[in-house]
């Protein structure tokens, strides 16, 4: 009797506790939606991105330090504090002290997994198809604007949410140690979401997210902690565990498991480090051209074509995406001036990794020519 007792207890606070976890969870996603809401009502995306966008210059804030370092570098220590929980969780398993904060250490670790490296960049990103700032046409792009949850053609874009503030706002996943303590829960969230707002800055200010964007980057991860916390591992349920030191050759199993996820994890952040390129060139026109032919492995969506009142033809190609440290790309740019209706050969040569690459032309040519430019593609594969 009192063994089914107990178990009845168990159960009531099973339930009790999944039943705080539907609540939670349910609050948290209407109030993104509800921010969401009130930020489109009020046009915070565009009028943000309108703000930092510059029809001279582009985005030249976000060139601009720190913006360009947290770009670049930025997502390492979220990637670093991950990596760190797979050890934690190990010293956790073996130390009797630290046994109940397992479970803790466990799910900080798979937010940033399963939110940012799952939900975010392999789902939401590949298949929401919102275009980036820059891709818009009011901001030099070719594509309409959408907001945040009207999504569109999968690849068409790759702006819902932000992958780098994800990192950034995966310190504040920390407030999962509140149970063990309310000191280092605190600050990681304090952190967290300082570090993240700043992340979000940098990539709003680079044109490569909207606000809503870095809104939702957090909300998946928030998500995703609820969802870990009160439904998959539930730990305040399981602190009373007894602790079973390990056998041997178990500890050496799971240390070496630990080790070939650590190598991993370490190749595929490494593969996504960001990557940015631009070339820039002038060439002279003929006089009275009558067309332009433009020979090229770039798809013609890529490709922005403005007027200008000289002579002159101005290029400028931009490439960003990820990409391992030592990935770069090569420019062929071929263009006979001496022929009355010339062919322009403008051809981009990977070199190395990529995991991802996006290019963006802007050509400026004589306003009577534009009308009159073709755009074909090579036979060689054409690039995105």
């Amino acid at each position: 009797m009192a063994d089914d007792s107990e178990h009845s207890e168990k159960l009531l606070l099973a339930n009790r506790f999944q039943a705080k976890g539907l609540l939670v969870t349910g609050l948290m996603l209407l109030g993104l939606l509800l921010v969401t809401w009130l930020l489109e009502a009020f046009e915070i995306d565009l009028n943000v991105a309108r703000w930092a966008y510059s029809h001279s210059e582009g985005w030249p804030l976000g060139q601009e330090q720190p913006w360009s370092w947290i770009h670049r570098y930025g997502t390492i220590p979220g990637f670093l504090l991950t990596l760190s929980a797979i050890p934690a969780w190990y010293f956790c398993q073996r130390s009797e002290r630290f046994f109940p904060w397992r479970h803790y250490v466990v799910i900080y670790g798979l937010v940033s997994i399963l939110g940012a490296g799952f939900v975010v960049n392999a789902l939401l990103k590949e298949h929401s198809g919102r275009p980036r700032p820059r891709d818009v046409v009011e901001f030099g792009g070719n594509w309409e604007f959408r907001k945040a949850l009207d999504f569109g053609t999968p690849g068409k874009g790759r702006s819902f949410p932000c992958g780098h503030c994800t990192m950034g706002f995966s310190f504040s996943v920390g407030i999962v140690f509140w149970q063990r303590s309310r000191l280092l829960a605190t600050g990681l969230l304090i952190t967290g979401l300082a570090y993240g707002s700043l992340v979000s800055i940098a990539r709003v200010l680079q044109g490569a997210h909207f606000v809503t964007d870095a809104l939702w980057a957090m909300g998946v991860l928030w998500l995703t902690l609820s969802v870990l916390y009160y439904f998959v591992f539930k730990p305040p349920l399981s602190e009373t565990k007894t602790f079973t030191p390990m056998p041997s050759i178990q500890q050496r199993r799971l240390f070496s498991g630990i080790l070939l996820a650590m190598l991993i994890m370490t190749g595929l952040y490494i593969t996504r480090r960001p990557f940015y390129q631009d070339y820039y060139r002038e060439f002279k026109l003929p006089l009275h051209s009558e067309s332009l032919l433009i020979q090229t492995n770039l798809n013609e969506e890529r490709f922005e074509l403005e007027p200008v009142g000289d002579g002159l033809g101005r290029l400028h190609l931009e490439g960003h995406g990820f990409a391992l440290p030592d990935a770069s790309f090569r420019v062929d740019f071929r263009f006979p001036e001496a022929q009355e209706n010339p062919v322009l050969h403008l051809e981009v040569i990977r070199s190395g990794y990529f995991a991802e690459l996006e290019t963006q032309v802007k050509l400026k040519l004589p306003a009577d020519l534009i009308s009159r430019t073709q755009i074909i593609g090579l036979e060689s594969k054409i690039l995105e």
